[in-house]
């Protein structure tokens, strides 16, 4: 059931028998769930939380955090997983978890309402949608998202095995409710965590709240060597506070800073009509098909690199053509080469409750590998294309080269934090 309006927040439990400790934790969603039932992007009518949905989330958290305790063996990481969080039958460690999770939805929430620069109430995913950037895959949607949703969690585990499970078990949650969330895309900011039977430890002086983040980093992972294809937590991560009082306003202006990094342009020489990217990826696709339209002077930059890449892929290219006749390319794909075509962002983005009710935008990024093993595939194109930019080719870009960075993900870090 709902809580009322200015009805005290559940306590934290923890209880501890014989047998089991049991631990109880609330929370809510301060972004909306996109996704998490039986169809894509569309949350479960039945039930909107399902425990097994946030056991693998915490699977995830887990490896992310603890996996580097096993010196880059991912074998040895596997069975302790398998042993921490349950396995299918037929494995080396199979068997059901020792920790026990249920899930109960207190308050199942409200449909998500966007509105446009109108005021008027506009589909998520629409083009003219504040959210179109972070929603696309529901451009052709009305589906509408849900907000509000609160739900507890229930763990319980063995009194016997306290030691070796609540360091795990205490790692996983952090790194969870601190970066993670429930549903799809939450590297995005979708279905947002915040605890609410406890006052938020975070800061809300960003310095003060980087410090916190770090030291938790440092406390909860375990190891220094993960293994290879792993996301794991580093010490790469910004908080900024752009709208304390929001999480909503939060969330967007975040997004909308990673929306004007990636689509830099340089003026247009009409009204307008904005000018080409500064970024190397429409020339490199223009040279690669030999398709160029007969009004475009020749590109000074012939880079046929493709650094956006690694904020994750596939990326659909499309080309504005004016006219029937234009030689421009039509719709492109980006992908991973072979059969590896996706590849999931290193970058999360979203807001995270701290003290006094305010709200800071954090970024992180994972180490992971930026781009799949056998390179990138353009579609219509042979050759291997890559991602990364070299010091002497740093000038060719000049989103990168403006912040001193041949990383991406590092430049977007320096550009969040610009005032």
């Amino acid at each position: 059931m709902s809580r009322e309006p200015g009805f005290p927040p559940p306590q934290p439990v923890e209880k501890v028998d014989n047998k089991l400790i049991t631990e109880v934790r609330h929370y809510k969603l301060i972004t909306p769930l996109y996704g998490g039932g039986v169809k894509p992007a569309k949350a479960d009518p039945v039930t909107t939380i399902r425990g097994t949905e946030v056991r693998g989330h915490l699977r995830f958290w887990w490896r992310a955090t603890r996996g580097g305790g096993f010196d880059g063996d991912l074998q040895k990481m596997k069975e302790a997983e398998d042993l921490l969080w349950g396995a299918a039958s037929g494995g080396k460690n199979d068997g059901p978890s020792p920790i026990q999770i249920s899930v109960e939805v207190t308050n199942h929430g409200k449909p998500f309402i966007a509105r446009g620069n109108d005021g008027n109430e506009i589909a998520i995913g629409h083009v003219r949608s504040p959210y179109s950037y972070v929603a696309f895959p529901l451009r052709n949607s009305v589906e509408k998202l849900i907000e509000g949703i609160e739900f507890t969690l229930t763990i319980l585990y063995p009194h016997k095995d306290e030691s070796s499970i609540k360091p795990e078990l205490e790692a996983t949650l952090w790194a969870w409710e601190t970066f993670g969330g429930i549903g799809a895309r939450t590297r995005r900011g979708f279905g947002a965590l915040q605890r609410i039977d406890r006052q938020p430890e975070l800061s809300n002086d960003v310095v003060t709240a980087k410090a916190q983040l770090l030291e938790k980093i440092q406390d909860h992972s375990c190891g220094e060597k993960w293994p290879p294809s792993v996301p794991h937590l580093i010490h790469q991560i910004e908080p900024v506070s752009l709208n304390p009082n929001n999480a909503i306003e939060t969330w967007k202006k975040l997004f909308n800073k990673l929306k004007s990094f990636r689509q830099q342009r340089s003026p247009g020489t009409q009204p307008n009509r904005p000018g080409r990217s500064k970024w190397p990826e429409p020339n490199a696709i223009r040279k690669l098909t030999g398709e160029t339209s007969h009004n475009h002077t020749p590109p000074a930059n012939t880079l046929k690199k493709f650094p956006r890449a690694q904020f994750g892929l596939p990326i659909i290219f499309e080309f504005n053509r004016q006219q029937p006749n234009q030689q421009d390319p039509g719709k492109r794909t980006l992908q991973g080469a072979g059969n590896i075509e996706r590849l999931a962002s290193p970058l999360i983005l979203r807001p995270v409750a701290c003290q006094g009710g305010k709200f800071v935008g954090i970024a992180a990024i994972l180490d992971t590998p930026r781009e799949p093993p056998y390179g990138l595939e353009l579609e219509g194109v042979s050759t291997t294309l890559h991602s990364n930019i070299t010091t002497t080719e740093l000038a060719s870009v000049s989103p990168l080269n403006a912040e001193g960075e041949t990383d991406p993900l590092q430049a977007f870090l320096k550009y969040l934090i610009k005032p």
